[in-house]
């Protein structure tokens, strides 16, 4: 296993490298991403200013209802291929939520989803999108507060590998900027950990000590190969703190990384979206050679006509496929807990779902006025637009 922070002294501190960290330096080209900030552009202080500075001290955690996450929660959009994938808790995707057209309506109405399913919405999504919710922030928390989902995780600002400390601080500190926003408007909001250099994770584990937040979340999904570093970097940090939060985690798959974050930290639950497996079942076609090719609906090319046998379907519709792979990912979780459990010689947990719901707890009241909309953009002296303007 990698030593946490090894590689650090790689890392540059104020110009973008590869990732690949050559050590005779490399060619490629790394572009900037839409919102990124660097101390050589002319709103660096303005947007600075907005999110109230680096220090993360600036945003405190509200009391709020807690969370009974479930080991498991699976992404649902409203489509047919969602169709009976319900559990106690399912997440919905930023871009379903900025769809909706309906105000006064809850998600799970919207969703046509029970009443007793709590609804969380996610805000992991491509850097353009959270780029789109920052910018028209007033409106999409608006939006937030018309829908009343049962939590909110804050955004996955990007921090790459390879990206300078001030592009890495200023996701951190945005995102904890979003969370705190979310909290002042009476939304349940989950805050979401990143971080570029030992400083940050530092930073993050004093955070969480004075605040003891009793969920967090983050994002594993763009790691690639630098998971186990992170991964590494990751129990580090759980085992500086005073008290552990759950913690819920998106973009895992079953296999061994699953397992290495449950070793990494234990009380951790798992966002599974299978929808675009789902979407991708397969069916056979016949290809210009006169070869029987199996393909995902997805790629099948207009040049393939479809091999029709008289036979039943090739595949299961994607709905069942759907339940299918979340079951799955669900018995994969409950091994590598319960292997967990065994390697410190405790019983092992049950099954999943098998328990009935355990009792709702109350939902939290608004605020009893609503705060003015200055309080969006930032508390630290004048506000600026500068972010909001940019093209």
């Amino acid at each position: 296993m990698i030593e946490p922070w090894s590689e650090e002294g790689q890392l540059t501190l104020d110009r973008r490298e590869c990732v690949c960290f050559g050590t005779l330096g490399c060619a490629h080209v790394v572009p900037i991403a839409p919102g990124r900030l660097s101390p050589g552009q002319r709103d660096f202080d303005a947007r600075l200013l907005e999110i109230g500075g680096f220090d993360l001290a600036t945003v405190v955690a509200r009391p709020q209802r807690p969370l009974a996450l479930p080991p498991v929660m699976p992404v649902v959009d409203g489509s047919t291929d969602c169709r009976g994938v319900y559990r106690p808790t399912v997440v919905v995707p930023l871009d379903v939520v900025r769809q909706s057209r309906l105000p006064d309506t809850k998600l799970q109405g919207l969703l046509d989803l029970p009443d007793d399913v709590d609804v969380l919405v996610s805000l992991f999504a491509k850097d353009r999108e959270l780029e789109a919710i920052w910018e028209d922030r007033r409106a999409f928390v608006s939006l937030l507060v018309a829908l009343r989902p049962s939590a909110i995780v804050a955004p996955s600002y990007s921090t790459w590998a390879g990206d300078p400390w001030t592009e890495h601080r200023y996701s951190m500190k945005r995102s904890f900027e979003y969370y705190r926003i979310l909290q002042d408007h009476g939304l349940v909001a989950i805050p979401h950990l990143a971080w570029g250099r030992k400083v940050d994770a530092e930073d993050l584990a004093a955070w969480l000590n004075r605040n003891n937040p009793e969920t967090v979340t983050l994002d594993a999904q763009c790691l690639g190969p630098m998971f186990d570093r992170w991964v590494g970097e990751l129990g580090w940090l759980r085992g500086r703190l005073e008290r552990v939060p759950s913690l819920l985690v998106g973009g895992i798959h079953p296999g061994i990384r699953l397992h290495r974050i449950v070793e990494a930290w234990p009380e951790s639950s798992f966002i599974y979206n299978g929808i675009r497996f789902a979407a991708s079942h397969r069916e056979l076609r016949v290809g210009a050679d006169g070869a029987v090719h199996r393909v995902r609906h997805a790629s099948a090319k207009p040049d393939q006509p479809r091999l029709r046998l008289g036979l039943p379907e090739d595949d299961l519709p994607p709905a069942i496929l759907y339940q299918r792979s979340l079951g799955k990912f669900e018995r994969a979780v409950a091994a590598s807990r319960d292997a967990r459990i065994l390697a410190l010689g405790e019983p092992t947990s049950a099954p999943l779902f098998e328990n009935p719901r355990p009792q709702r707890a109350q939902p939290m009241k608004m605020l009893a006025e609503p705060l003015p909309v200055s309080r969006l953009v930032a508390p630290y002296g004048p506000s600026t637009l500068a972010c909001q303007t940019r093209g």
